[in-house]
């Protein structure tokens, strides 16, 4: 049996979203040699209102500090009516977890990307469905679902372990 390593992530978290391509090529490169997966960890989960102006000068600042280490791209958007609230979208991780059977790498990296680098509110889920490739009515029943819901909650209460 090979070593697990695991990510310990979240969709909003922009450390991670510098880190990504790191660990993507540590799991191209150790493929042989260990088992990746990843947990979100519901890092922002923060006030369920828009962000004040100083947080969006903040979040500006970070960016550009993870952009100037890590070379990711990062449009500077956040959209105006965005919620700065990860639950939703560490559903939707999960959900695509449960389609995919497998960790999902290539949604999370999507994800990712479509708020970084092109300033979309991944928080919606008419946004998410289509990175996703499901209908916005199946993602929102989805979104619902007790099961997913447990699972979500019970990953960040792992990590805040």
């Amino acid at each position: 049996m090979l070593p697990r390593i695991l990510f310990v992530t979240d969709p909003l978290c922009s450390w991670c979203w510098g880190t990504l391509p790191q660990i993507e090529m540590c799991r191209r490169a150790l493929a042989d040699e260990a088992s990746f997966d990843f947990i979100v960890a519901g890092m922002q989960l923060g006030s369920p209102m828009g962000l004040p102006d100083f947080e969006k000068r903040q979040l500006h600042k970070l960016w550009d500090a993870v952009r100037e280490v890590s070379g990711q791209p990062f449009s500077g958007i956040i959209p105006d009516d965005m919620i700065y609230h990860s639950e939703i979208t560490c559903r939707a991780v999960e959900f695509a977890r449960q389609q995919a059977g497998s960790p999902p790498w290539a949604f999370l990296h999507d994800v990712q990307s479509a708020f970084y680098a092109a300033g979309q509110d991944t928080t919606r889920s008419e946004v998410i469905a289509p990175l996703l490739g499901v209908s916005h009515d199946t993602l929102t029943q989805a979104l619902k679902d007790q099961a997913i819901i447990e699972t979500t909650q019970a990953n960040f209460e792992l990590v805040e372990k």
